[in-house]
């Protein structure tokens, strides 16, 4: 198989373009080959999320539909930055120096994927319970997103992995902002 590259990746799909232009997606269901790459562009991948929102029969309205979308894709984006961070410092030439790091993105990761399942349910909403996942999800990227940064000068992935934490929680706060 000819080389490929990473060019997305969800908590549930990883999305590559080999040399030839050829795009392959591997989700939780399986292969499949999408051909010529240039009928499926990257923005069309990541609107599913803002697609199943606009269909969703509850009609949520601007401006709330943005923040909602954007705080969704930032979590499972960030989910799975986490455990690719995590799988890297577990990687490192001396990976006990990463233990809090490793415990940290693992926890983060949980807790992202887990936040973005809950936004994404948009029947009977238990605001006190949401607001309380989204500020756990808060604290926890705060933690990862402070303890990567940290080793951000030696080690890029964790660099990569603090800024989209910071990222994710800068959406979470506007989420939760929305609903104050």
């Amino acid at each position: 198989m000819e080389n490929l590259r990473i060019e997305y990746s969800s908590a549930t799909t990883l999305l590559f373009t080999s040399a030839s232009g050829t795009i392959f997606a591997l989700s939780v269901i399986g292969w499949y080959v999408f051909f010529p790459a240039s009928k499926y562009p990257w923005e069309v991948v990541m609107k599913y999320v803002q697609k199943i929102i606009e269909t969703h029969p509850q009609g949520i309205k601007e401006p709330k539909k943005e923040v909602l979308i954007n705080c969704i894709q930032s979590l499972f984006n960030c989910g799975q930055t986490c455990v690719t961070c995590s799988d890297a410092c577990l990687g490192e030439r001396e990976p006990e120096k990463f233990r809090a790091v490793i415990r940290a993105t693992a926890d983060c990761a949980d807790i992202c994927l887990t936040t973005g399942k809950v936004l994404s349910r948009l029947n009977d909403p238990d605001f006190t319970t949401i607001k309380s996942q989204v500020n756990a999800c808060i604290d926890s990227l705060k933690r990862c997103g402070t303890l990567c940064n940290e080793h951000r000068m030696h080690h890029e992935h964790c660099g990569v992995c603090a800024d989209l934490c910071r990222e994710c929680e800068n959406y979470c706060s506007e989420y939760l902002k929305m609903l104050s």
